[in-house]
């Protein structure tokens, strides 16, 4: 097939993955924009509507991490449509009684939409490093933008319809996925598989060994604990903001709006830092932007109350998700583990340990509040501005030290 054909057919499949990766994640991103109704229609507290998003991002975090090394080695979907249509059951919880059982129906229905968007990640991510015609930062940077808008963008869209309209409106949302699922298969979507092993030539009448194909000079274990505090920030940051907001008299709505500004300014931002990167290293990067952004963040939370500052926001967002998008793509050829777990770690590992977290900071906001926590999750962006730093230093090229 001719060079320029197949670069037009891997773009229009990365289209079609990034489309899915925004339904997917639509269905994720809903719930803290809509967790203010939710307490007031289930009568949940603020531990208990925590907790809801604990159960959440602990569910499909702990999944993906479960299924990451499955069909390691093959080469069609399976995982993506079903981990869609899973997904996609979140948007009936309008449908839910009232109560005890509307409670318990609501972490149910939490659990199995996680499951699906568990199932649809890691799968996803080895369809988009198949594509080996786009530049690996570039690739993940659009992958992952589908799903800052999917995310953000669902929780604008999701507060709308309910403030107009009604929650059982959620429903229609479910339509949209019918046409996106058949591309997968007319289009020939095929994910990434581990590379054969090389053997290394036999000399001196040794066996010959295997040898692994080339990989970043990068372990993947510090890129892992770098990208876990940035994690931990956007879980925290995405879970409580629109509840801080919605504390100082804003519409419903208006939460939504902040989460879609957040996920806009970090779409943007991944794919102008990873451009940036494309022919050179994402780790420097990685710390540009968490340094930056930090401070930033923290700033907006000072001038919370304030509606013009949303504006902060979204400029924070710009640089401090790009972190995210940048290390996934290092981890793509980073030395450890194979490419479905670094994916599955990346995701699941990342974004499953500021869940658990949410676990303890239920209790927590009921007694100091929201506010202090968000404070506390702008400067969790500098722990991992420090730790990129560090991977630079014990990285960098040996110098000469010879006398000329």
């Amino acid at each position: 097939m001719p060079q320029r054909t197949t670069k037009t057919l891997q773009y229009t499949q990365l289209a079609v993955l990034t489309i899915v990766h925004a339904l997917c994640d639509l269905n994720g991103g809903m719930i803290p924009a809509l967790l203010p109704r939710l307490r007031q229609d289930f009568t949940l507290s603020l531990t208990q509507g925590i907790w809801l998003l604990a159960v959440l991002h602990i569910t499909c975090n702990g999944v993906q991490l479960l299924i990451g090394h499955l069909r390691a080695h093959r080469e069609t979907c399976f995982f993506i449509p079903i981990g869609l249509a899973l997904a996609l059951t979140m948007l009936f919880l309008g449908f839910l009684p009232k109560g005890l059982p509307g409670q318990v129906g609501l972490f149910a229905l939490a659990a199995i939409s996680a499951i699906g968007i568990a199932f649809l990640h890691p799968e996803a991510l080895r369809a988009v490093h198949r594509l080996d015609a786009i530049p690996s930062s570039i690739s993940s940077a659009i992958f992952l933008t589908g799903g800052f808008f999917g995310f953000a963008g669902g929780a604008y869209l999701t507060t709308t319809i309910v403030e107009n309209f009604s929650i059982q409106a959620l429903a229609y949302l479910a339509i949209i996925p019918a046409v996106s699922i058949p591309l997968i298969y007319i289009l020939r979507i095929r994910i990434a598989v581990e590379p054969v092993l090389a053997p290394i030539p036999i000399q001196n009448n040794q066996d010959p060994t295997p040898r692994p194909a080339p990989t970043s000079k990068y372990n993947f274990w510090p890129i892992f604990f770098m990208a876990v505090p940035a994690a931990i920030s956007g879980v925290m940051i995405v879970g409580l903001v629109p509840t801080r907001l919605n504390e100082l008299d804003f519409p419903l709505s208006f939460g939504g709006f902040a989460v879609m500004l957040f996920g806009a300014g970090g779409a943007a931002g991944g794919l102008f830092w990873a451009f940036l990167a494309r022919h050179k290293s994402e780790i420097p990067f990685c710390a540009i932007t968490s340094l930056i952004g930090a401070p930033l963040m923290f700033a907006y939370f000072l001038l919370l109350k304030y509606q013009y500052a949303v504006a902060l926001f979204c400029l924070s967002s710009f640089f401090i998700n790009a972190v995210t998008t940048l290390a996934v793509s290092a981890a793509r050829h980073a030395r450890g583990l194979n490419i479905g777990q670094r994916m599955a770690f990346m995701l699941g590992g990342t974004w499953g340990t500021g869940s658990v977290l949410l676990l303890a900071v239920g209790p927590i906001a009921d007694h100091i509040g929201t506010q202090p926590i968000l404070y506390a999750a702008a400067v969790a962006y500098l722990i991992s501005g420090i730790i990129a730093l560090t991977i630079l230093i014990r990285n960098r090229p040996p110098t000469n030290n010879r006398y000329r």
